[in-house]
C-alpha cells in the first residue's frame, strides 16, 4: 500500500501537533495531582498540630488534677468543682495508699464504685 504526499504530510502534522498537547496535559495533570498532595499533607500536618496540642493541655490538666488530689489529706474533703473536673478529665476513682497497702484518702467520681479496692486492684499497684 502506498500513501502519497498529502497523507504523509497530514499524518506528520497530526503527530507534530499531538506531541506538544500530550505533553502539555501531561505537565498540568501531573502538576495538579501534586498541588492536591501538598495540600492534603499540609492538612494533614494542620490536624496532628491540633491533636498533639490537644493531647498536651490533657496531660497537663490530668496531672494538675492528681497532684491536687495527692496533696490533700485525708481530713480535707474534695471541693465539688474539683470532683467535677477529675470526672471531666475521665476520672473515675482517685485514692493515696499507705506503703502498706490500706487507702489512705479516696475520692470518687463515679457514684456507682465503692471506697475499697479488690485484691487484684491492690496487686497492681
Amino acid at each position: 500500500m502506498k500513501f502519497g504526499l498529502r497523507t504523509l504530510l497530514m499524518v506528520i502534522f497530526m503527530v507534530v501537533a499531538a506531541v506538544p498537547v500530550l505533553v502539555l496535559g501531561s505537565w498540568i495533570q501531573t502538576t495538579a495531582f501534586q498541588r492536591e498532595m501538598d495540600e492534603v499533607s499540609e492538612r494533614h500536618l494542620l490536624i496532628a498540630r491540633n491533636v498533639t496540642l490537644a493531647l498536651e493541655r490533657y496531660a497537663d490538666d490530668a496531672g494538675a488534677v492528681v497532684e491536687m488530689f495527692g496533696g490533700m489529706s485525708k481530713l480535707e474533703m474534695p471541693i465539688d468543682g474539683l470532683t467535677a473536673l477529675g470526672r471531666e478529665l475521665g476520672f473515675v476513682y482517685f485514692c493515696t495508699l499507705d506503703i502498706t497497702g490500706p487507702v489512705t484518702n479516696h475520692v470518687i467520681m463515679d457514684e456507682t464504685r465503692t471506697a475499697d479496692l479488690t485484691p487484684g486492684q491492690y496487686e497492681l499497684l
